[in-house]
């Protein structure tokens, strides 16, 4: 790309970056708009929905996937959205073989001989 496009690209969109996914900037563009038009940051999904775009859904996969994010995505979530990445405790638990007692399967059933078993 010429210098000269990416100026004028700059100039329509200070925020335009070619290495976001172009999904990523629309969904952006539209929770902002969202928010400066008087509407709250939806934060769940099913919340808002605007142009076949579930905005709720679209900020908690940012809140959840914050790692994923590139830095000045990062940013500009935090300052002009006040988006801020999911605590530990909003998390889902995931999980895993460690929750997993001695002698019990994962549903938390017992495994063994039956108490009819002879």
């Amino acid at each position: 790309m010429t210098e000269a496009r990416r100026d004028e690209l700059d100039a329509i969109d200070p925020g335009w970056c070619p290495a976001w996914d172009t999904g990523w900037r629309r969904c952006y563009r539209l929770v902002q708009n969202h928010v400066q038009a008087g509407g709250t940051l939806p934060e769940t999904a099913g919340d808002v929905v605007v142009q076949g775009e579930g905005l709720g859904r679209w900020v908690n996969a940012q809140r959840f996937g914050w790692e994923q994010l590139l830095p000045v995505q990062q940013w500009l979530l935090e300052n002009t959205l006040k988006v801020t990445p999911a605590r530990e405790e909003e998390r889902p638990v995931k999980r895993t073989q460690d929750h997993v007692g001695p002698g019990r399967t994962g549903m938390g059933t017992r495994i063994g001989p039956s108490a009819n078993s002879g």
